[in-house]
């Protein structure tokens, strides 16, 4: 039996011709049972360190950690009018809001490349593939915490560039998106009838085959999953949307429409209510989410052992570490502001100090040749 011909997988139909070929037309847990470790490999997937190893998931978590303290922490010195620690949380804000749309466009970027690897996860989702599952849960994760600082006036000279660079990560989550959405709701090419190129008695022989009686998510955990994907990846749009619309009202003109739109806007960025709700609606988004890709995470470890492989999930490798340091710049601009600004000694000379802080120095004049 020629198991090679089954160990990759590029089109879904001609990889379900191969099957057939190799196994005689016989699609049956017992057929396939001396394939079983290219054929689950190759549909399943054992687990990518690019989007679920172990520093990846780190880097996750720090960003979801730190876009809730920057956003809460501005919030509450925004209220007690505290000025000068306001601008120097602007400025860590700022570095973070870099540092994560980094991280968000190099996991949508691999997201995407390894969904055109898997058939774009049309056709093989029915299988319940693991590696297009945790990419489709990582496409929304990364996106969530940046949708807070959308909205969030820094007090930079890249705003707009900083708007650009998220929509470019917002056009490449659309493809996940989109993917998922056909995926799920597609007829697909399981079942029968003209266009379909397996049974769905056939598809649960494969999935006896390599799951072997045991689950990765039960099917109320995939419910939850199902709901809290769809409900964040919208959320997501309407923000980055809504945002850019902003941005274009504030930049075109003092229409009346414009003039009414930023006074709305206006009143929701002052309120308490108003910035609230990103948070808040970032941890609802996220939290179930994290909760999925750790469960599918361990059960593509169970998995990959069952399959004598590998997972490589838990190898602190090149990029492991790189989604982590990623968010180093944070820390830089934080010991800066706390460390870098010494405080003079007389009482005017700090007042002055706070005053200015988190501001940039001043550049020195220098006389022009010629000048009097």
């Amino acid at each position: 039996m020629n198991c090679e011909a089954l160990a990759t997988i590029k089109s879904f139909e001609n990889y379900v011709a191969s099957l057939r070929n190799v196994t005689s037309d016989d699609i049956s847990a017992t057929a396939m049972k001396p394939c079983r470790q290219g054929i689950c490999s190759a549909l399943y997937g054992t687990g990518n360190a690019d989007v679920s190893g172990i520093g990846v998931i780190v880097g996750y978590f720090v960003e979801f950690s730190l876009a809730i303290i920057l956003a809460l922490s501005l919030m509450v010195l925004k209220q007690k009018r505290k000025e000068h620690l306001v601008r120097c949380c602007q400025r860590v804000t700022a570095a973070y809001a870099d540092s994560a749309i980094a991280l968000a466009l190099s996991v949508e970027l691999a997201a995407a490349i390894m969904l055109i690897r898997k058939n774009f996860g049309v056709g093989a989702y029915e299988f319940g593939g693991l590696t297009v599952q945790t990419v489709w849960i990582v496409a929304i994760l990364v996106m969530l915490p940046i949708v807070p600082f959308c909205w969030q006036d820094l007090k930079d000279d890249r705003t707009e560039l900083r708007l650009c660079m998220i929509s470019l990560a917002f056009i490449l989550f659309l493809i996940n998106f989109i993917c998922r959405m056909i995926s799920t709701y597609s007829e697909g090419q399981i079942g029968s009838g003209p266009g379909k190129v397996i049974t769905r008695s056939e598809m649960g022989q494969i999935r006896l085959l390599c799951y072997q009686g045991k689950h990765d998510l039960s099917p109320a955990g995939s419910s939850v999953v199902e709901i809290f994907s769809i409900g964040g990846s919208l959320w997501v749009a309407c923000s980055i949307v809504l945002a850019l619309l902003d941005q274009c009202v504030t930049t075109s003109g003092r229409s009346p429409a414009g003039r009414r739109w930023q006074s709305l806007t206006g009143r929701l960025k002052k309120e308490r209510s108003g910035a609230a709700i990103p948070v808040i609606a970032l941890a609802v988004w996220s939290i179930p989410l994290f909760w999925a890709l750790v469960t599918l995470r361990s059960w593509q470890k169970e998995f990959a052992a069952s399959l004598n492989q590998q997972s490589g999930s838990d190898v602190w490798s090149f990029g492991q570490i790189i989604a982590v340091v990623v968010f180093l710049p944070v820390l830089n601009e934080l010991l800066y502001q706390y460390l870098g600004k010494p405080q003079p000694a007389s009482a005017a000379a700090r007042q002055h100090a706070a005053a200015t802080l988190c501001m940039p120095s001043p550049k020195p004049v220098t006389a022009q040749p010629g000048s009097p």
